[in-house]
Formats: structure tokens, sequence, C-alpha cells
């Protein structure tokens, strides 16, 4: 909401659960880096600490009233429960009306996602980097580098485990395995799953139901695929993007990385705001819904 010209991101929260917990930190995460945000609500002590930690949000008191007002600068709430405040300036401006697309890469990490990242970092551009949970273990410093910068963690299975060669209980658990080793890297565990190859099919040709967005993609660069060069990857974006888009890249592949500049001056050109897919889905579309597939925010599942 807007008071004084000036908007703010408002949230209440009745929060018992840790699933629950981890959830209202992937909102919030949207939301912490574009707008003032203000939570407030009925959770736990523990809640609260996973809240400030993962969000970098600071803790008060709704019963400081005079506090709240003069930082929030709103109409005081009569409720009871913990405030959580983050009133710095927003480091990055997000036009709502204004074109919109999330870079993914998948695979990683590896020995080029840092550089990857670095690129992104001074292009003042966001990502989406789809994780496979045995890499998580060989690169922590790199997921928590991921993290630390803004961009997203998703998760792209523990083994890339193919939905078409297992059943629905190896996936669960092959994802949730993935979950728990980035939880025990940055606090809170994965929200968004790719499947690999893009299927969403069990072995047995049942769609599979994770509790969780599943995300595929619009625009293939076909980085993985021999014989590529920068200016084929570039040539693929050029050639087909536009709002909304979801591109699929592979931060496992030394072209991606020679190519990854050329390709945020490129969309810096052609005004392109660039978010992770959780923003996009939030901002662009009518947010993430668990169990529906994503190619893009203009089309249909």
């Amino acid at each position: 909401f807007e008071k004084d010209n000036k908007p703010f991101a408002v949230f209440y929260a009745e929060i018992s659960t840790q699933p629950s917990a981890e959830r209202l930190c992937h909102l919030l995460l949207c939301y912490r880096d574009y707008f003032p945000t203000l939570l407030f609500g009925k959770f736990d002590n523990t809640t609260r600490d996973l809240i400030a930690d993962v969000c970098n949000l600071s803790s008060a008191s709704l019963n400081d009233i005079t506090y709240f007002y003069q930082n929030a600068s709103v109409t005081p709430h009569e409720t009871s429960g913990t405030l959580l405040l983050q009133f710095e300036q927003t480091p990055r401006t997000l036009d709502l009306n204004n074109k919109m697309l999330a870079l993914t890469f998948d695979d990683g990490p590896s020995e080029y996602t840092d550089k990857i990242l670095q690129i992104l970092v001074d292009h003042s551009a966001k990502a989406t980097f789809f994780v496979n949970g045995t890499h998580v273990t060989e690169y922590p410093d790199t997921v928590r580098n991921i993290f630390t910068q803004k961009c997203e963690i998703g998760n792209h299975t523990n083994l890339h485990e193919l939905f078409s060669h297992n059943t629905q209980g190896i996936i669960r658990k092959s994802i949730e395995k993935t979950n728990k080793k980035v939880r025990n890297v940055i606090g809170i565990g994965t929200f968004v799953v790719r499947p690999p190859g893009g299927e969403t099919l069990d072995r047995h040709q049942k769609p599979v139901t994770l509790g969780y967005p599943i995300v595929r993609w619009s625009l293939d660069t076909l980085d993985y695929t021999e014989n590529q060069t920068p200016a084929s990857l570039l040539a693929a974006i050029q050639t087909n993007v536009r709002h909304g888009e979801i591109i699929l890249m592979h931060d496992t592949k030394s072209v991606t990385a020679e190519t990854v500049n050329s390709i945020l001056a490129y969309l810096d050109t052609q005004n392109f705001q660039l978010v992770t897919v959780s923003e996009l889905l939030e901002f662009a579309s009518d947010g993430a819904i668990a169990d529906r597939v994503y190619n893009n925010t203009y089309s249909a599942d």
C-alpha cells in the first residue's frame, strides 16, 4: 500500500510450522529488495529469528507504537505479536508495468558459477540457479554466494533424476534431500522446482505432484548442445525474447559463462528487468502456486 506517495510491502502472518515459516521467507525475499517491508502477526521466536536472519529484517515490539509509527509512517494497527521491519533504502527499483524476465541456470553449482554470478552483480541483475544436491555439497560457498548476492536457489533434484525414470516417492525424496542440503547452507530450503529435462510425468506417466511450483522454460538457448558459440547463444535470445520469458541456460558450460555479459548487455538495451523466477511469478503473474507448471507468464500450463 502507499502513504504519502511512498509504497510499502505489508504482510500479516500467523505461523505455526517450519514449512510455513520458510514459505513466508521466500515471499518476503521477493519484496525486500524493491519495497520497504513490514511484517507483523503471530509467530514464535524461532520463526522470528529465522525471518530476521534470512531476510535481514529487524525486530521491534508492536507495543512501541511510537517506533512503529515513526519508522513505518503508517497508521498503527491493533494486534499482538512480533513486528519485523526493513526500512533501509531498497537497493533495486522495479517498474511493475515494464518488461521483466527470469534467467535460469541449471545443473550447478560448478567452477563457472561464481564468474556468472559476478557478471550478474555487475549488471544489477538477478537470476535463479536450479542446483543439484550433489553439487551443493561440493560447492557450499558458491551456494552461499548466490544467496548473499540476492539471487534465487531452486531445486533440480539431488542427482539429476529424470521424473520419467522414477516413482513420485523417489522424486520427492530426492527433492527433499536437496532441500536439506540447501537449508544447511543458507538457513531455508528451496521453493521452486525444475524437473530435469523439463519432464513433469513420472515413470507411470502420471503428472508429478510435489507441493512446490514446477518451473520449466519458454526460451531454450541450447547452450548444452555441441558446437555452441557465444554468437549463437546471443542470437537465440535476440530472436525470441519477450516479456514474461523464463530462459534456460546452464552454469556448468564454459560457453555460457563467456556469453552472459553480452546477453545482459543486450537485455539492458531492450529495457528488460531481470528478476528471479519467484519474483517474476509474484509480480507478473498470479503468484507461484504449488504443482502448477510454469513455462512463462504469458500462457497457461
